[in-house]
């Protein structure tokens, strides 16, 4: 990072756009299907279209591989912290 000063206002300005973004396609679902709409807008499709289907598969499997992503900070530092009590334990032992 070239420079981490503006880290806070990129990560703002991303999180506002992301926010528009996902509030704009709400409302399109919304305008699209009225009060019907189901709240995982792709129940909403007919289920006979085979784009319809193949785009839930595929839906499916983004889902499945963003899991791993959001657990592995969690995963790091309980690992490092791990390490850390391991090594220091190990330390002690050699005193």
């Amino acid at each position: 990072m070239q420079e981490p000063k503006r880290f806070p206002a990129v990560l703002n300005l991303v999180v506002v756009i992301l926010t528009v973004l996902y509030c704009c396609f709400g409302l399109l679902g919304y305008i699209a299907f009225g009060a019907l709409t189901a709240d995982i807008i792709l129940f909403n499709f007919d289920k006979s279209v085979i784009a319809i289907f193949v785009i839930k598969i595929l839906y499916c499997i983004s889902l499945l591989l963003s899991v791993p992503l959001q657990i592995f900070p969690c995963v790091k530092l309980i690992d490092d912290k791990i390490l850390q009590l391991m090594q220091d334990k190990e330390a002690q032992g050699h005193q």
